[in-house]
């Protein structure tokens, strides 16, 4: 009998430890839950991207992190710039004008020092006080360990802030699975801003 109330013991102590720990692992997790915006290239992602920016600025949120602008060339995508959120850093990232020295990528030649800035961004980025952290964008190059690839997968290990990224909407699942993504909101690129500021602002409180 007491063998019997011993083993019912450990049982009940068991199943307990099971309960603790899944349950601070949920709140890992929520922690770090990622936002995700979606579309495809050239649909206004970035754009959509920069209407949430502004409305969470206006309302004191704290953000950290950088968005590429587009430029275009005869309704062509012709590169982007790296521009630091709320910072100073502001820099040509990729052109389709062959350029020496820059990194080759499909049809992009990549500024290793526009490189080696944003990923000091997300390296920094669990460091600072912020509320949000933002990418722009996890793509095809990141899914092949480049450019972002490195300190994006570090961040998400590390990090106990909320992260929105923009990646293409065919990518969706490549992008959860490479990177481990299992507690993630999307929001397609036809989303309003507002309903994006009001889904973020609740899980921020949670």
């Amino acid at each position: 009998m007491k063998d019997l109330y011993t083993l019912l013991l450990q049982i009940l102590f068991n199943v307990r430890n099971n309960l603790l720990a899944q349950k601070n692992l949920n709140l890992r997790m929520a922690k770090n839950k990622v936002f995700i915006i979606s579309g495809r290239s050239g649909e206004g992602k970035t754009s959509l991207l920069l209407q949430v920016i502004k409305i969470l600025t206006n309302k004191g949120l704290n953000i950290y992190g950088f968005y590429a602008e587009g430029k275009w060339e005869q309704n062509t995508r012709s590169g982007h710039c790296l521009v630091e959120i709320g910072g100073e850093s502001r820099i040509e990232l990729c052109t389709t004008n062959k350029t020496e020295g820059w990194q080759k990528e499909d049809r992009f030649y990549f500024n290793p020092n526009a490189i080696k800035i944003g990923n000091n961004i997300i390296e920094q980025a669990s460091k600072t006080n912020a509320q949000l952290i933002i990418i722009d964008e996890i793509g095809p190059f990141e899914l092949q360990g480049k450019i972002w690839a490195k300190q994006f997968s570090a961040l998400l290990k590390s990090s106990k802030v909320p992260i929105l990224i923009t990646t293409k909407q065919k990518l969706i699942n490549a992008v959860v699975t490479k990177f481990g993504i299992t507690d993630f909101i999307e929001f397609p690129s036809n989303t309003s801003a507002r309903v994006i500021v009001e889904t973020l602002s609740e899980q921020l409180k949670a």
